[in-house]
């Protein structure tokens, strides 16, 4: 891995855990931990050298490489906390103030005042589906939802592709809202996305699971039938007369039940879904802050990549048009 990209996932981990980012130079990242990394890292400031020159820069400083204690426990934070990734988009070149009056219907006693320049995360959430028959291959979803109207319905795109248009920083100037840890709602918003998305095709996989165990309990029935007929029908003498040939048979149909059981629990459709990882991509955004009667209830943002509104649901007063 390049320097630039360690240096890259390292900081991503630690902030993500809370961490604030001091100083960031080419070959040198200084961080101060907060309450919680500290006990998890062991130290409250951390400097981190990426080569012999981040050494010199600052010989205090703790070589990010394998066998170094704390690189080694950052490691092993971001093994335990899964992939988390924060990129911001680019301010479009012709961004201009929307024309509330022709966008927004407001009620009488509500208004909105002047915008700042902020910005407004979308988690794209990637799923790691497992499905327990065969012919269903396993496979990864992602899962879009924007932080203001907790849509996760809306398409998602080639995840790796928008990774690289992104940007590492954001524009100069423009407030950067706190993103991590995300908020339980974005979470379930993702989870009742994806099951919306699954649903055809886990009702598939429901009947194709009836039907192989159709087919097995018929197998499996026509085999103990066979014996059990069998056993009734033989002439061969037991040593323990016919209470032996009632054992036997006796076991032939518990040994038949024990197999169906198998059978269903075997083809009982079960699929198995885990968060392998988040990709915040802040959008620039104008937030307006929504007054009734003069005092704030909320906001919503006017997204400048896409050139909508946003409404959460809970702000009252606030109507698009069109």
């Amino acid at each position: 891995m390049k320097t630039a990209e360690m240096k890259s996932f390292l900081e991503d981990v630690l902030v993500a855990d809370g961490a604030e980012v001091v100083e960031s130079q080419n070959h040198l990242l200084r961080v101060k931990a907060d309450e919680a990394l500290t006990e998890k890292l062991g130290v409250g400031e951390l400097s981190l050298a990426f080569n012999s020159r981040g050494l010199e820069s600052d010989p205090n400083s703790e070589l990010a490489t394998v066998g170094n204690p704390v690189f080694d426990r950052i490691l092993e934070l971001a093994s335990e906390q899964g992939r988390v990734g924060v990129r911001y988009a680019p301010v479009p070149k012709k961004a201009g103030q929307p024309n509330l009056g022709k966008t927004l219907d407001l009620a009488d006693n509500v208004d909105v005042a002047d915008p700042k320049s902020t910005y407004l995360p979308t988690v794209y959430h990637l799923f790691k589906i497992e499905w327990s028959v065969e012919e269903t291959p396993d496979s990864l979803e992602v899962v879009p939802v924007d932080g203001v109207t907790l849509d996760g319905s809306r398409p998602a795109p080639d995840l790796a592709s928008l990774w690289d248009e992104m940007l590492r920083e954001p524009d100069t100037g423009r407030e950067v809202p706190g993103i991590l840890p995300v908020a339980d709602e974005i979470l379930g918003a993702g989870l009742a996305g994806l099951e919306k998305r699954l649903r055809r095709r886990i009702g598939r996989l429901k009947r194709s699971a009836e039907q192989h165990l159709a087919t097995e309990e018929e197998s499996i029935g026509s085999y103990y039938q066979n014996l059990i007929e069998e056993t009734r029908s033989s002439k061969r003498r037991y040593a323990g007369g016919a209470e032996a040939k009632e054992e036997k048979i006796r076991i032939l149909q518990l040994d038949w039940k024990r197999r169906m059981e198998e059978a269903r629990e075997f083809w009982r459709p079960k699929v198995e879904v885990e968060l392998t990882g988040l990709g915040i991509v802040l959008y620039p955004t104008l937030e307006y802050s929504v007054l009734e009667k003069g005092k704030p209830v909320g906001s919503i943002h006017y997204d400048l990549t896409s050139g909508l509104f946003l409404v959460p649901s809970d702000v009252r007063g606030v109507t698009l048009l069109g």
